[in-house]
């Protein structure tokens, strides 16, 4: 937990401010940053840089938005997909309450981090795509 608020707003408003030349070294950041054990940060330092990032992603030419919101989304598809894996067995097992009881924190902590990452995305899709936070909930779904 060695990132604090501070720390974290100064690199929101970096990311706004020069986000799309910073573009990659920022994911490069973010996937730094997923790499750490959960919990290792403060859990409003996460999604201020979450929030950070989206702003990064929003002013990348379309198809690198997509990419990118892709790789922030990756770690939160993989966390759902797990709980959803769990829930099935669990399910066939007779023990879903058991189950849905200690994975509810780690649903909301995705839920919360899906809605940092589609929260900023406002650059209108390419002719005849979906819009890109449309996108990103079809591909956690």
């Amino acid at each position: 937990q060695s990132v604090n608020g501070s720390s974290a707003r100064s690199m929101r408003r970096l990311c706004k401010i020069c986000g799309p030349q910073l573009g990659e070294p920022l994911l490069g950041l973010y996937d730094q940053v997923m790499a750490f054990p959960q919990g290792h940060l403060f859990r409003k330092d996460e999604m201020a840089l979450l929030d950070g990032l989206s702003m990064v992603v929003d002013g990348l030419p379309s198809d690198q938005l997509i990419a990118a919101t892709d790789r922030m989304l990756a770690p939160i598809q993989t966390a759902l997909t797990a709980v959803a894996n769990d829930l099935t067995v669990a399910q066939s097992n007779g023990q879903i309450s058991i189950v849905a009881s200690n994975h509810r924190k780690l649903v909301s902590h995705s839920v919360e981090s899906f809605q940092e990452v589609v929260r900023n995305l406002r650059s209108p899709p390419p002719e005849g795509a979906l819009h890109p936070a449309l996108r990103a909930l079809h591909k956690v779904w």
